[in-house]
C-alpha cells in the first residue's frame, strides 16, 4: 500500500477592486456681489480600509479648497466632508492587507442658489489575494521523478503612518497662503532586516499672498525627499520589494516678521505607507510517478500564477501650449490648481496612459484687475517593459505656467511608478491513487526493445522495476537511448523439483 505525501503551495495574486462615490461640499462666502469666484479644488485623503465578512469597507476625507476675489483682496475657504464606500471582495482572505488609494475628479463647482462643489472620490483598493493549491511529494512505496517549481510568498506589512516636517523661508511676509497643492511619489523600495525601506519625495506647490500692499501673489514650490522604515517582520534583504505611498493630510502655519521683510513657512504632512516583502520560493515536487507493486493513476493539473518582477519608477518632462482663452493686454501672474488626471489606461506590457494636466491662471490687466482662466494640456505617457505592468502611480512634481507667443505654455514633470509580473503555468501532480496489483511477468528472463530517446526513469516506468535494478543488469547502456539496444530482466525463479 503506498502512502502519498502532499505540500500546499501559496502564491499570492493581486487583485484591484475600483469604486467611486459622489461627494457634495456646501460653502457660504455671504452674499455680497463683489465677491468673485477664482477657482475650486479638491483632494481626498484615505481614513480607513478593512476587510469584513468579504466586504472591503473603506473612508475617506475631501477637503475643498475656494478662491474667490473681494474688494479686501484674495480669500479663500476650506471644507470637508467625509465619505465612505463598500466593496465585494470574493476571493479576498482574513489575512489580506488591502491597501487604499484614492483620487478626487471632476471637481466643479454649482451655483444654483448658493455653492457647492461637486466631485468623484475614486478608489482603488489592491491587495494580495491567496492562491493556494496542494502538490504531490512522493510518499511510501512510491517510485517518483522529481522537478522543481518556483512562486512568490508575499508578507504584507501593516501600513504605517508617518509624519514629515518642512520648514523654509522667504523674502517678504506673508499674510495668507491662498491655495496649495500637494503630490507624493515612490521613487524605490528595498528590504532591510525586518523592514522595507520606502524612498521618494513629496512635491508642495504654494499660492502665497504677501504681506505688502498691492503685492501680487507668488508661487513656491517645495520638494521634500524622504526615506522611511516600514516595519515588516519577515523582510530580509534577499528579498524583492514593493512600497506605496499615500497622503493623509497637509498642513501649513507661517510667521512672519515684518520688520525684516521675511516669513518661515512649517508645512507637515502626513503619509501613509505600504509595502510588501517578497521572497522567491523554490519547491521540490514529483513530476511522474510508478509503484512496484500496485498500478497508480496519477492527476496532471495545471495553475496559473504570477512572478513578480519588481517595482519601477520615472518621469517624463512635458512642454507645450495649453488651450486657454488668454485676455487682452494681460500678463500671467502664477498659476493654481494644478492637477492631471488619467482619462485612460491601456495595454499589458507597453501601456499608454492618457493624460490631462490642468490649472486655473491668474492673469492680471493693465488696469490692475485679476482675472481667472482654465488651462488644459492633453499629454500621453508610453512605458514598455518585459511583462504585464500593474499598479500604475503618477503624481505631478513639478508644474509651471507662463505667457508664450501670445499663448499659456505648461513645463511639467510627470513621475511615475509600477509594478511588472509576468504570467507562469505550473505543471504538477494534484493527486496520486493507488489501482489495482500489477501482474508480474513470470519469465526468468526478458528482453525489452526501447524506443528512440528514452531515459532511465522511461524505461524502469515501463518495466516497473527500479532504476538500480535495471542498470545492474546493463551496466553499458547509455542515455538518451537510441532505440538499437536490448535491455535484459533477470528474475529469480524457483524450481518445482516434485516430478
Amino acid at each position: 500500500m503506498i502512502k502519498p505525501d502532499y505540500r500546499a503551495v501559496l502564491s499570492p495574486g493581486i487583485k484591484t477592486l475600483k469604486g467611486k462615490n459622489a461627494i457634495e461640499c456646501k460653502f457660504d462666502i455671504g452674499t455680497d456681489s463683489d465677491k468673485k469666484i477664482i477657482s475650486v479644488s479638491g483632494a481626498a485623503y484615505p481614513l480607513s480600509c478593512e476587510l469584513k465578512d468579504k466586504t472591503v469597507n473603506y473612508g475617506g476625507r475631501a477637503v475643498f479648497t475656494l478662491v474667490y476675489q473681494s474688494d479686501e483682496g484674495f480669500n479663500k475657504i476650506e471644507n470637508g466632508v467625509e465619505f465612505s464606500g463598500k466593496l465585494e471582495a470574493e476571493g479576498f482572505s482574513a489575512v489580506t492587507e488591502p491597501k487604499l488609494t484614492l483620487n478626487l475628479e471632476n471637481v466643479e463647482l454649482k451655483q444654483d442658489g448658493g455653492l457647492t462643489a461637486r466631485a468623484v472620490a475614486s478608489a482603488e483598493i489592491s491587495a494580495a489575494v491567496p492562491n493556494e493549491f496542494s502538490v504531490f511529494i512522493g510518499g511510501e512505496g512510491i517510485e517518483s521523478k522529481t522537478g522543481e517549481i518556483e512562486y512568490n510568498a508575499v508578507h504584507s506589512a501593516k501600513a504605517s503612518v508617518f509624519t514629515l516636517e518642512d520648514e523654509f523661508e522667504v523674502n517678504y511676509p506673508v499674510k495668507d497662503i491662498l491655495w496649495h497643492g500637494e503630490k507624493v511619489y515612490v521613487s524605490s523600495a528595498q528590504c532591510g532586516i525586518g523592514c522595507i525601506i520606502i524612498e521618494g519625495e513629496i512635491g508642495a506647490s504654494l499660492c502665497i499672498i504677501p504681506l505688502l500692499e498691492s503685492a501680487e501673489p507668488i508661487k513656491e514650490k517645495r520638494l521634500i525627499p524622504f526615506r522611511l522604515e516600514l516595519e515588516s517582520a519577515d523582510a530580509l534583504p534577499n528579498m524583492a520589494s514593493t512600497g506605496a505611498a499615500a497622503l493623509k493630510g497637509a498642513s501649513f502655519k507661517v510667521f512672519a516678521d515684518e520688520s525684516k521683510n521675511k516669513s518661515s513657512v512649517t508645512a507637515k504632512f502626513d503619509i501613509e505607507l505600504t509595502g510588501d516583502a517578497v521572497d522567491t520560493v523554490k519547491t521540490e515536487i514529483v513530476t511522474d510517478s510508478y509503484s512496484l507493486v500496485n498500478e497508480l493513476e496519477n492527476t496532471f493539473e495545471e495553475k496559473s500564477i504570477e512572478i513578480y518582477g519588481g517595482q519601477y519608477s520615472s518621469a517624463e518632462k512635458f512642454i507645450g501650449t495649453a488651450a486657454c482663452e488668454v485676455p487682452e493686454n494681460s500678463r500671467a501672474v502664477c498659476a493654481i490648481n494644478e492637477n492631471f488626471t488619467v482619462v485612460s489606461v491601456s495595454g499589458d506590457d507597453k501601456i499608454t496612459a492618457d493624460v490631462i494636466v490642468s490649472a486655473t491662471v491668474l492673469f492680471r490687466n493693465a488696469d490692475g484687475g485679476y482675472i481667472a482662466k482654465n488651462a488644459e494640456m492633453p499629454v500621453s505617457l508610453t512605458v514598455a517593459a518585459t511583462g504585464t505592468i500593474k499598479e500604475f502611480k503618477t503624481a505631478l512634481i513639478d508644474f509651471t505656467a507662463r505667457i508664450r507667443n501670445g499663448g499659456v505654455e505648461f513645463d511639467c514633470s510627470i513621475k511615475y511608478y509600477y509594478k511588472i509580473f509576468t504570467s507562469k503555468t505550473l505543471k504538477y501532480i494534484g493527486a496520486c491513487v493507488e489501482g489495482e496489483a500489477k501482474q508480474k511477468s513470470s519469465a526468468a528472463i526478458s528482453v525489452y526493445i526501447p524506443k528512440d530517446g528514452d531515459t532511465l526513469w522511461d524505461i524502469s516506468k515501463e518495466l516497473g522495476e527500479t532504476s538500480e535494478v535495471i542498470m545492474l543488469y546493463n551496466k553499458d547502456l547509455r542515455f538518451p537511448l537510441t532505440g538499437e539496444e536490448r535491455i535484459l530482466i533477470y528474475r529469480r525463479k524457483q524450481a518445482d523439483f516434485n516430478l
